[in-house]
């Protein structure tokens, strides 16, 4: 009879702390303090997630003990921990410069030639 309570007892504990859901909110700026629209913010781990509107804010229901991704294109993407918080305001920092090696760009403009010439073999048939 104890193993049944104890039992029962265990699961519900797990049920409830396993899915406290909140809903997080907060706004995204760049290191010059404009709001960012269109960051992608999404659960670690999984595929759910939202993206920021014109004013740079979102909005996200998840489990508290969640992580969350943000990633913006030409900026450093941070991952935080939501750890119960309800508000998490973030600054993303653009990523530094990297030298373009002359074999790269090389390589981009065969690729586009390539592509071209593709394209314009379909019109000539």
């Amino acid at each position: 009879m104890k193993k049944t309570y104890l039992t029962i007892l265990l699961s519900l504990w797990a049920t409830l702390s396993w899915g406290q859901e909140i809903t997080v909110t907060g706004t995204i700026k760049d290191e010059f303090n404009e709001l960012l629209s269109g960051v992608n913010v999404l659960i670690k781990g999984s595929v759910t997630g939202t993206v920021t509107d014109g004013n740079g804010y979102y909005e996200l229901q998840l489990n508290a003990s969640d992580t969350l991704r943000f990633s913006y294109i030409g900026y450093e993407i941070q991952t935080i921990p939501v750890e119960g918080q309800t508000t998490i305001d973030v600054i993303l920092v653009v990523k530094p410069y990297k030298r373009t090696t002359k074999s790269a760009i090389r390589n981009f403009f065969l690729k586009i030639s390539s592509f071209f010439e593709r394209v314009f073999s379909i019109f000539q048939k």
